[in-house]
């Protein structure tokens, strides 16, 4: 089924019909009278997180696209970037009352505003409160990596 909708435009008459086109990851669904928008994203580019509770037992757990980690227990969570990654891929992690620390592999790096981690392996990402929490996004396919949404005072080394 395709319904057109009006939409406005900056070419007159300013006012036209159009579809609503669904990209990678998302699903329109037309009912009577609704249309509903979904997005199965998990992973890469965008969409929801998975969340999983993570403590330094695991150590060291690699990060996987969409996956949001939540650091808890007595001892610092150690976590890697994944060797490969895709431009876009997302990874949260959350301090829940634990320090954790964020290693990289050889050849990549870490970007905070003005800041860069060191080059390869010995760069990292290092949180300073237990409460600290970022985004890390994949910027330049496997190579370098972005922290949004910084919360708190993670350090890069």
């Amino acid at each position: 089924m395709s319904v057109k909708l009006l939409v406005q435009d900056t070419v007159a008459p300013h006012v036209k019909a159009d579809s609503l086109v669904a990209g990678s990851g998302v699903s329109i669904v037309y009912g009577s009278g609704t249309i509903t928008i979904s997005s199965s994203g998990g992973g890469g580019s965008g969409g929801g997180f998975t969340w999983t509770n993570v403590t330094s037992a695991s150590n060291p757990i690699t990060l996987a696209p969409g996956t949001s980690y939540v650091a808890s227990g007595g001892s610092p969570v150690v976590f890697i970037l994944p060797a490969s990654a895709s431009l876009g891929d997302s990874y949260q992690i959350v301090g829940n009352g634990n320090l954790w620390q964020l290693t990289q592999n050889a050849g990549q790096s870490i970007v905070l505003g003005n800041q860069s981690s060191t080059a390869g392996v010995f760069g990292n990402v290092t949180a300073t409160l237990p409460t600290d929490c970022s985004i890390i996004s994949c910027i330049q396919p496997s190579s370098l990596f972005t922290i949004r949404s910084p919360q708190g005072n993670p350090t890069l080394n």
